[in-house]
């Protein structure tokens, strides 16, 4: 135990905490109608907030590449498709084989079916993951092949938005792609966060808090309605871009700021979000045929969130590879 207390201190609990709001943030999400001005807040930016995250906790090897791939696959894949090929049999007769066939190559291409839907966070994150990863070795010594690569990648996410927009590009491909811009301001974050967050100044915090919650309903207003799971991104691109990316790291600096804060109950409901993401539909779906007020759905889709903190124990016991870990000791 001693020599784990080092390590244990130097977690940053406020990305933790990021985490779990995210993750309540998409629960909740589902609960809401489209109409809804607060449904149009959240999908403005959770799903760029939490590929942020990731970037921000990523750390791509300079040479082993396939260690890396290894521990990526178990943290990711692997959970991806256990819970996806339940989710499969689950809602599918074992005589349809037509169907269980057709939901099988959607889940390979990273198009998960039923409860576990929204599974593609984690099948698009493995693949921006692998391939930073691998621009990351391959220009370790050559650094003009990085921005060589992120020079090409540009154009091709031009490309595939003007197939998009004409109803021309497959989803899976396209939401990978978008996916690359948000990461790697995660990892930039990380980069420069010192002189990014480095302020005292309750003003300036205060500022930016407020700037967290305005900025998705000022992206909503001049923008229009964006969702990367659509995909859309309103009247402009580079305005969803940049105003996804602005208000993701404002709520990390508040969240920095304000809740870095050591708690059993939130470091659990981090270390399994991916049990969160995977089974949440199954509570939210029922829950969606009653007219309830939008107050007591905010209520429920947070016990909702807390309900997982059980199972992930479990989980974190008995079968860690359903939330991607190691066996807890």
């Amino acid at each position: 135990m001693a020599e784990k207390l080092p390590r244990m201190m130097e977690r940053k609990y406020w990305i933790d905490w990021a985490k779990v709001f995210g993750i309540y943030l998409v629960v909740l999400g589902h609960s809401l109608d489209g109409s809804m001005l607060l449904w149009k807040w959240i999908y403005s930016f959770h799903m760029p907030f939490f590929f942020m995250i990731s970037g921000y906790l990523d750390k791509a090897p300079n040479t082993d590449i396939v260690g890396y791939i290894k521990k990526t696959s178990k943290r990711l894949l692997i959970p991806y498709l256990l819970f996806g090929t339940i989710s499969i049999f689950a809602n599918t007769q074992m005589t349809d084989t037509h169907n269980v066939i057709t939901d099988g190559i959607k889940l390979l291409v990273g198009r998960p079916s039923y409860f576990a839907s929204s599974l593609w966070f984690v099948f698009s994150l493995f693949e921006v993951k692998i391939l930073s990863a691998t621009v990351n070795v391959l220009s370790a010594k050559k650094i003009w092949l990085k921005y060589a690569f992120y020079i090409f990648l540009l154009c091709f996410l031009v490309i595939v938005i003007l197939m998009h927009i004409e109803g021309e590009n497959p989803y899976w491909t396209f939401t990978f792609l978008v996916a690359i811009p948000f990461f790697d301001a995660g990892r930039l974050l990380r980069k420069n966060e010192n002189k990014l967050f480095k302020t005292t100044n309750k003003v300036t915090k205060t500022i930016i808090v407020i700037t967290a919650l305005l900025l998705p309903f000022l992206s909503i207003a001049i923008n229009g309605n964006g969702d990367m799971h659509d995909p859309s991104f309103g009247d402009s691109v580079v305005l969803y871009y940049l105003l996804s990316i602005s208000a993701s790291s404002a709520i990390l600096f508040f969240f920095k700021s304000f809740v870095n804060i050591s708690s059993k109950v939130i470091v659990t409901l981090s270390d399994g979000t991916i049990l969160i993401l995977a089974l949440h539909m199954l509570v939210i779906q029922p829950l969606n045929g009653y007219e309830l007020p939008i107050y007591l759905r905010i209520i429920l889709c947070l016990a909702v969130v807390a309900a997982f903190y059980y199972p992930i124990v479990f989980c974190q016991k008995y079968c860690p590879i359903l939330i991607g870990k190691k066996r807890s000791k």
